[in-house]
């Protein structure tokens, strides 16, 4: 390395840098590259204090305080804060340490912050709803008071962090207090963002989560309109991933609504569910600077059986007449849209485009918790889970055709077009699309 140029040192040494789960075998790295020479123990102490973490901890925010009051506070670009630091108890509610919350409202000495990851836990307890009675019916580490604390005195202590241009939150609650978000922190925050990396996580109630309001107040009203909307004319990278339920369609997210990102360079979806030709429309309205794309377990849902009692129906097919004499999920729509026709409007519109990748593990319940953390780095194939169907009145309600007493059929797991007992299987299973080669070559 004593013989590269320095460029291209400072290139290596930044590969460490990309690596910020593995932070103590990172740290211990970039200290022994300070000793090999003083060209490199230069780059290598820039790299070292480029990245900050601070944990929930008071051992944690002791140390974060040593670094905010040291000579090398300059150098720090990125801060990474953990809160789930006692998932061990799920009985131990978290609270907002006075500790904690000092170390964070230090963020503005920070004079050349640059980036924020918020890590929370996975786990999260939606607020009480008249649906199940009232109360939290998970035990959780981090109740939602907790969560909006920490949010609360994140986004005042950035609010004068006037180089800050990245915001990443893993697992942010799907429904919160709106006063923070509607608050001038949070908005003066906003307005300087060209990067927002959004994990959503939602309340896992033994595959109900879609009886949750909150699930739903939080992608169809919430994240459109106080997120994306406000920030729709700076940002040029934009994230969006659910941890445990899909989304898109049930909750109903509608781009329409938000409009095209004139600057849009960078789009990732994670557990994206599509139905309609406007979502791809969507994308595709960005071809003027879309340069990289990536789909993460997306599917096209090609059959929904939809429930009376909800608005599913109503967002996702004005007009939709019920089944008549059907009382159980009377709503019934087919999907004609396949990939094969996505692909090609990928390759018509998107004429910028230098980075796609789509990738399918079969369903959510394959779904890993940091394919949020390693979205750039995705596998490009193309599964089978590339196609579903939704029924409402299962559990789960999302299939991808895969269960392995049907799978040899070609037909999804007990979904019916009509009603269950009509005498003609054809009018009562849903088969696969036939598109196993169709897709691939229009991927090419």
């Amino acid at each position: 390395m004593l013989q590269l140029p320095v460029e291209l040192r400072r290139v290596c040494i930044s590969f460490l840098d990309h690596v910020v789960d593995e932070v103590d075998e990172t740290v211990d790295t970039l200290k022994q590259l300070r000793l090999v020479s003083k060209e490199i123990g230069a780059i290598a102490t820039e790299f070292l204090f480029g990245t900050a973490v601070l944990r929930s901890l008071d051992p944690s925010a002791k140390v974060f305080q040593q670094l905010v009051r040291s000579a090398f506070s300059h150098l720090v670009r990125r801060v990474v804060i953990y809160t789930d630091c006692f998932e061990d108890d799920p009985q131990d509610e978290s609270t907002l340490d006075e500790s904690f919350a000092e170390a964070i409202g230090t963020l503005s000495i920070f004079e050349n912050l640059q980036e924020l990851q918020l890590k929370f836990a996975v786990q999260c307890a939606a607020e009480p709803d008249s649906y199940f009675g009232g109360g939290y019916l998970n035990d959780v580490n981090e109740t939602p008071e907790y969560r909006s604390a920490v949010l609360k005195v994140v986004f005042e202590a950035l609010q004068s962090v006037r180089t800050l241009r990245v915001l990443s939150i893993r697992n942010l609650q799907d429904h919160m207090d709106r006063r923070i978000l509607k608050a001038d922190a949070f908005q003066s925050v906003r307005s300087r963002l060209t990067s927002l990396h959004l994990q959503i996580a939602t309340e896992e109630r033994k595959q109900r989560e879609l009886d949750c309001a909150a699930i739903h107040r939080g992608f169809t009203v919430d994240l459109p309109e106080l997120w994306l909307s406000p920030m729709a004319t700076h940002l040029t990278h934009l994230t969006l991933y659910c941890y445990s339920a899909m989304w898109g369609i049930y909750p109903f997210v509608d781009f329409r609504q938000v409009q095209t990102f004139p600057c849009l360079e960078s789009l990732s979806f994670g557990n994206w569910t599509i139905a309609h030709d406007w979502q791809i429309d969507w994308i595709v309205s960005h071809g003027a600077t879309l340069k990289q794309l990536l789909l993460d377990d997306c599917p096209i849902v090609v059959a929904l059986r939809m429930a009376g009692d909800d608005d599913m129906a109503q967002l996702n097919f004005p007009g939709l007449q019920p089944l008549p004499g059907e009382d159980w999920a009377p709503y019934f729509a087919l999907v004609p849209l396949r990939w094969r026709e996505v692909f090609e409007k990928f390759r018509s519109n998107l004429h910028q485009l230098e980075h796609f990748a789509m990738y399918g593990t079969g369903g959510n319940h394959d779904w890993f918790e940091d394919s949020f953390e390693h979205r750039y780095s995705l596998e490009n194939a193309l599964r089978p889970g590339r196609y579903h169907t939704f029924n409402r009145g299962m559990v789960p309600p999302w299939d991808d055709f895969k269960d392995p007493r049907w799978a040899k059929h070609n037909v999804s797991h007990e979904f019916f077009r009509g009603r269950p007992d009509h005498p003609d299987p054809n009018h009562r299973l849903v088969e696969y699309p036939a598109c196993d080669d169709e897709d691939p070559r229009s991927s090419e």
